[in-house]
């Protein structure tokens, strides 16, 4: 028998999935001594619909994991064969499946199926489920005694390139071959994971606007951003000019002395990858060795033997006032990788915190989390979109997250049940946006979030509740939260109510602008949708 709180870590860990790729269902299988797999944590299901508990080694799932070795996903029952009646009988339309190896054996599996709002898996969510597997694995390794290692290389996809593997998933298109067919070969074991990646996206995006910057400047010839781990070296070069061989090798060159530098002793991989960028264009003539007047390297993440370097290549050489400027850029763009990484920590350890007013204890509201989550993720790139301060988006995020919180007190598995609601009921949910407000008045937030929470159900025309405002008077959050969550309820397989397609919901919240919505945001909210901001989020 699992101990309850190893459990409760699976549980969260598996929730981390529905946050990062908005995954409604999700299970946790490990092997048993007998070969078996057993079902030892799940998320999102019903007592109706729940995983099988156990499954044997001819399991169709196990013979895709066998194939392709890492996170794979299908987005129809028609894309595998094998596992295309498994897909049918439990009502699946999308899965998302990676393996959990310890020391290059198969000891689990993770499952997902279906994404909110009846959106397609892509290459993010196989990243996602990857790191999901990663934490597992410690967990795994922590409550059992083993020694911690990493999982198995290449199960965790890179972390610095952002677009160029799109088109390499490990999503086999319909009567294709797969990707990858056959296992590789192992090492004997690899080097552990850090807690966190090297490299977050939004570090990523960073890096991208100090490279189009910098080479704003006629000397500064390329700027390149390069991953180091034990298995490989990823460079993202970005450029006015292509590189020639000998120019490509300097920068590898350089970029292997400072991480020989940061590690005594360990050998630097031999496995390099490029990536090149032209920001503002190209130039048909190469960049020779001999044209690199000053190439310069430096660190900016090291941890657990993995580095991020920065390097800057010159045509001329920097005079001394230029030279002086370059260590203030090596400084600045380290400050701002530092800076970044502390907000993030900031914002993970608040939506934490803040996730456990959703679902208190072991109590499971899988269907509320799943539309707060939702919510909350296209209220931040509706925000984005409208180019709102910094701030605002955060707080458009919190407010999302937290804006049916209400009804978690308020017999939230009747009231959401897919039927007409009595009188009672009726006006029991009504009641959900004060009793929220009354539940997050004591929490000192850094913006207002209870106003938000309170006048999310506020109808434009002051026809809604529970204070009937109207236009001016309701809060700009909760006219842009009111919005999005007509469009999740609309368009999500998990509402409470029969789902429309996206346009249908578009229309219907255009078409109540003045009434119900916003005129101004619902229109707005039309050209966010048809930006493919929905898609993004």
């Amino acid at each position: 028998m699992l101990d309850p709180t190893v459990e409760q870590q699976y549980r969260e860990s598996l929730f981390v999935l529905l946050e990062k790729s908005k995954t409604t269902r999700s299970a946790l299988y490990l092997m048993e001594p007998t070969g078996e797999f057993r079902l030892v944590a799940h998320y999102g299901f019903s007592p109706r619909d729940l995983p099988a508990a156990q499954f044997g080694k001819e399991h169709p799932l196990i013979e895709s994991v066998n194939r392709f070795r890492k996170p794979f996903y299908f987005n129809s029952p028609a894309e595998s064969e094998s596992l295309r009646a498994q897909m049918e009988s439990s009502h699946t339309l999308r899965l998302l499946a990676a393996p959990l190896y310890d020391d290059g054996r198969l000891i689990g599996i993770i499952e997902g199926r279906d994404k909110a709002g009846g959106e397609l898996y892509h290459q993010e969510d196989a990243r996602a489920i990857a790191a999901v597997a990663a934490e597992i694995l410690k967990i795994r390794r922590r409550t059992s005694g083993s020694p911690d290692s990493s999982p198995e290389p290449g199960d965790i996809p890179g972390f610095f390139d952002l677009s160029a593997r799109e088109g390499t998933a490990l999503h086999p298109a319909p009567d294709a071959a797969p990707v990858i067919e056959t296992p590789r070969p192992r090492p004997p074991k690899p080097a552990p994971a850090p807690a966190r990646p090297p490299l977050t996206r939004r570090e990523a995006h960073l890096f991208r606007g100090f490279t189009s910057t910098l080479l704003l400047d006629p000397k500064v010839a390329g700027v390149v951003f390069s991953l180091w781990t034990e298995e490989a070296a990823e460079f993202s070069i970005g450029t006015r000019r292509p590189f020639a061989d000998d120019a490509r090798e300097s920068v590898v060159e350089s970029a292997r002395e400072v991480f020989t530098r940061l590690f005594p002793g360990r050998a630097a991989p031999t496995e390099l990858r490029f990536n090149v960028e032209y920001p503002h264009g190209t130039h048909e003539a190469e960049l020779t060795r001999s044209e690199i007047q000053a190439l310069q390297t430096s660190a900016l993440v090291s941890e657990e033997g993995r580095a991020v370097l920065f390097s800057l290549i010159f045509t001329a050489e920097p005079e001394p006032a230029l030279a002086h400027a370059i260590r203030e850029i090596h400084l600045l763009v380290r400050r701002s990788v530092s800076e970044t990484r502390e907000a993030a920590r900031y914002r993970d350890a608040y939506r934490g915190l803040i996730r456990r007013f959703l679902e208190p204890g072991l109590k499971n509201h899988a269907a509320l989390v799943s539309h707060s989550v939702a919510v909350a993720r296209v209220a931040r790139r509706f925000a984005a979109f409208l180019q709102l301060p910094e701030s605002t988006i955060e707080q458009m995020t919190v407010a999302g997250l937290l804006h049916d919180v209400g009804l978690r007190e308020l017999s939230y598995d009747r009231v959401s049940e897919k039927r007409p609601l009595s009188e009672a009921e009726y006006r029991l949910a009504r009641d959900h946006p004060s009793v929220g407000a009354m539940l997050l008045a004591d929490v000192e937030f850094p913006y207002p979030i209870v106003p938000l929470v309170r006048h999310h159900h506020e109808r434009y025309d002051g026809g809604g509740y529970p204070d009937q405002l109207r236009g001016e008077q309701i809060p700009f959050g909760a006219r842009l939260i009111h919005i999005v969550e007509a469009y999740d309820a609309m368009t999500s397989p998990t509402s409470y109510r029969p789902t429309i397609s996206r346009d249908e919901a578009v229309e219907t919240i255009e078409s109540k602008g003045g009434t119900q919505f916003d005129p101004n945001l619902a229109a707005k909210f039309r050209d966010f949708v048809a930006s493919g901001g929905i898609e993004k989020s």
